[in-house]
């Protein structure tokens, strides 16, 4: 969530373009999350949930990675950024929504889409207060300079990068095997 605010500030201030350009620009990611999520959903039907969320998971932890190495880089490559963590959002979560509900009886579905929920948005907030707070550490004026937006980013993104490449290892943890007595 806090790449689409550090990206807009990034888009507005460093390239000087307008809030309408820097808002296109930033639609690649959803776009793609929109038109990719079906077949994610389906490819996790067919060939299991684990190994979608996991190459999403890798494909978004590229995009950061890019985001953190470059924190001052081309529209060209920040696009390219974009493509990685919008197909590896969508990798990521409709096989994840479909291992967490199929992982809980069905009369508990409301309990577990209610969670997801609440975890997703809780993440989000974090993700945003990450950000506020790295902003804060960098700005020493009441303007935000280029340099500090740029340092400010590359440690954003490189703490973000970091989680998730925490999220694919987790993810290559096979699970237990269940007791069956």
């Amino acid at each position: 969530y806090g790449i689409t605010f550090l990206l807009s500030l990034y888009l507005q201030l460093v390239h000087n373009f307008s809030p309408l350009l820097s808002a296109v620009i930033l639609l690649i990611q959803p776009i793609l999350m929109t038109v990719l999520s079906p077949l994610a959903g389906s490819g996790a039907d067919r060939y299991g949930c684990r190994r979608m969320v996991t190459v999403g998971l890798f494909l978004s932890s590229l995009g950061l990675w890019g985001f953190a190495c470059f924190p001052h880089c081309t529209v060209e490559m920040l696009i390219l950024f974009l493509l990685f963590t919008g197909t590896g959002a969508a990798l990521f979560g409709a096989p994840n929504n479909s291992a967490i509900m199929s992982a809980v009886a069905p009369s508990y579905h409301g309990l577990a889409s209610g969670t997801l929920a609440l975890s997703r948005t809780f993440g989000q907030a974090l993700s945003m207060a990450a950000v506020t707070y790295i902003l804060a550490r960098f700005s020493s004026a009441s303007v935000l300079r280029n340099t500090e937006l740029l340092s400010a980013m590359h440690i954003a993104y490189l703490l973000f990068a970091v989680l998730s490449v925490m999220a694919v290892i987790v993810s290559l943890i096979p699970a237990p095997a269940t007791d069956r007595r």
